[in-house]
């Protein structure tokens, strides 16, 4: 992680920055311990994902148990305060990556209580619905957008009637229930 302020420093270097120029760095663990406590409107709910900040030869940089245990670890004093932590999988489809190896699920779900399966929503979609951007990361249409989000709101939050404003892709799809376990570790 780097960034250019910190909660807690003065407001006046919260600004915007025109060039990219870090003033530090820290793991992602250490980012969760130290500087997610000390923002002054408590998070309720964190998203996250590995994605492809580890690189797109995810094979190299696969997750060891104690990577998984570090971040479970970091996490941990935020859980303890009623902080739901979800672990995001990345979405499927790109050519040439083995997905297989970036599809976390099995790892995370043994770490954390509660996993988003977005490789799983995706990879049941047509390719013209996914439709990625020349990147092969993001995806081109908004619509693909709308629908993850919609289908990570509706695990979030099952008691929200949303109405799907995006044209369907596949016939009786229907999202997934909130799946939602004590953690193992």
């Amino acid at each position: 992680m780097k960034g250019a302020w910190k909660p807690g420093e003065p407001r006046d270097q919260a600004q915007i920055q025109y060039k990219y120029n870090p003033t530090w760095t820290m793991t992602f663990p250490r980012f969760v311990r130290e500087l997610l406590p000390k923002l002054k409107s408590t998070p309720t709910v964190i998203l996250f994902n590995i994605g492809f900040w580890l690189g797109k030869n995810m094979s190299a940089h696969r997750l060891t148990a104690d990577d998984w245990k570090e971040y479970q670890d970091a996490f941990a004093p935020l859980v303890a305060a009623g902080v739901r932590v979800v672990y995001k999988t990345v979405t499927s489809g790109i050519e040439g990556v083995n997905r297989v190896i970036i599809n976390h699920k099995a790892e995370a779900s043994n770490f954390f209580a509660e996993v988003f399966d977005a490789h799983h929503h995706t990879a049941r979609w047509s390719r013209s619905h996914r439709n990625y951007l020349p990147d092969g990361i993001h995806f081109q249409r908004p619509e693909a957008y709308n629908e993850l989000n919609m289908r990570m709101i509706r695990q979030l939050y099952p008691q929200v009637n949303l109405v799907n404003s995006t044209k369907p892709h596949e016939k009786g799809e229907q999202p997934a229930a909130c799946s939602r376990k004590p953690a193992t570790h």
